[in-house]
């Protein structure tokens, strides 16, 4: 009984020794700094392609810029675009990875501090909705907006709108 109470207090301050040490060992290093984890995403351009009585082609440009210190890796952007703030259009870059992260097409990788350039092309099917602004959309002079949302592979999905008049 003796010679447990013992091998216990020679396993207790052996512990306390390590502790001590590596508390000490800690004292000057630097915590992790936690990275920012948000993307700017920005509507960059709007190309209508093609229009007629009843649908317009739209080509989309999206601007992502990375501000944190990682490369991430966009899994996807999902987006609903309005003009004049009337729904038009949803669609979705990319998809969202399942599993063992392997290498995809539609996967974006995006190095610290730079930006990518992404396009995507929608139709927008004239409805009664759009009667009053169809030419405007012909002529330009509408104001185009999205909103959505994108995941980065190991962060929670994220929210954003971006404009361009």
């Amino acid at each position: 009984m003796q010679r447990n109470i013992l091998i216990g207090l020679v396993i207790g301050v052996v512990a306390i020794g390590i502790l001590s040490m590596t508390y000490s060992s800690n004292q000057g290093s630097i915590e992790p700094r936690q990275i920012k984890q948000e993307l700017e995403v920005s509507l960059a351009h709007i190309d209508l392609k093609s229009i007629d009585d009843r649908s317009a082609m739209v080509e989309i440009t999206l601007s992502i810029a990375n501000p944190t210190s990682a490369t991430l890796i966009l899994e996807f952007i999902s987006y609903t675009l309005y003009v004049n703030d009337v729904r038009v259009a949803e669609s979705i870059i990319g998809k969202g990875l399942e599993g063992i992260v392997t290498s995809s097409g539609s996967t974006q990788y995006i190095l610290s501090n730079t930006h990518i350039t992404l396009k995507d092309t929608v139709t927008i099917n004239k409805g009664r909705a759009l009667d009053g602004i169809w030419d405007l959309i012909k002529e330009g002079k509408v104001r185009w907006s999205l909103d959505g949302r994108y995941s980065v592979t190991g962060w929670n999905e994220k929210e954003f709108r971006a404009s361009l008049q």
